[in-house]
């Protein structure tokens, strides 16, 4: 999309990681013939962050008349949200006269889509799965990186690589979120570690009249979260 004005024109683009984008400012239009009096073209740049950009400058044409660079060839080496602005200032000079135009352009970073797969998932405590996901474009094209966080670690916590383990029962929200910033999410539910059975610590008691001794009971698996009644299998034992 181009705009023009009378002090120059305006540029918007779009870009990724890895794009490069070819920025090329007219020579300022010449008044009359001037070819026995002196004159140049100045191109002064402003906005062009080097964290973000590569730059390399050009002259686009032979004419011994420029001077500065009138031609930016960019690429974008990280993302960032919203716009950069970058202008140039194009002087022409003529003896002691002068004129100046600027030129402005707005660059916006195009986001990275991520999707995962499954968007929900349903473990048992103490298990395992790894996430698959997806670049929209594709990784290698754009260059775009994901981090991944779990809402709640003690229902599950998640690894640099989406490898997702369960840790107690409840639910969490696993997010990936790019370089980009977009995010995409995961819902886990973690089930509760049921008890199977009941341990003894004896299986026959002899006890005297007035005598006593501790009975112990063990809950098992040693990690169920789940003792409600009825999930457990009932030992009976028999004091003589």
């Amino acid at each position: 999309m181009l705009c023009y004005s009378l002090s120059g024109f305006g540029e918007t683009t779009s870009m990724r990681v890895g794009d490069s984008y070819r920025i090329i400012v007219p020579d300022i239009i010449t008044y009359g013939n001037f070819n026995s009096e002196y004159h140049s073209y100045q191109f002064t740049w402003s906005g062009i962050d080097a964290v973000f950009f590569d730059v390399q400058y050009s002259v686009s044409h032979s004419s011994t008349d420029a001077i500065g660079n009138n031609v930016a060839n960019i690429t974008l080496k990280q993302p960032f949200e919203g716009k950069k602005t970058i202008q140039c200032v194009a002087k022409y000079i003529l003896n002691n006269y002068q004129q100046s135009r600027t030129y402005t352009y707005e660059i916006t970073c195009s986001p990275v889509d991520i999707a995962l797969y499954p968007t929900v998932m349903s473990l048992d405590m103490g298990q395992s799965q790894t996430l698959q996901w997806q670049f929209n474009p594709s990784n290698t094209q754009y260059g775009a990186t994901v981090m991944f966080s779990s809402s709640d670690i003690s229902v599950a916590d998640v690894d640099f690589n989406g490898k997702i383990t369960a840790r107690g029962a409840g639910t969490t929200t696993i997010t990936a979120t790019t370089n980009y910033f977009t995010t995409a999410t995961c819902q886990v539910t973690v089930n509760p570690m049921l008890a199977t059975s009941i341990n003894l610590n004896q299986s026959a008691m002899n006890l005297t009249v007035g005598s006593s001794q501790k009975l112990t009971a063990t809950v098992l698996p040693a990690g169920a979260s789940d003792k409600s009644p009825g999930r457990a299998v009932t030992r009976v034992w028999q004091g003589l």
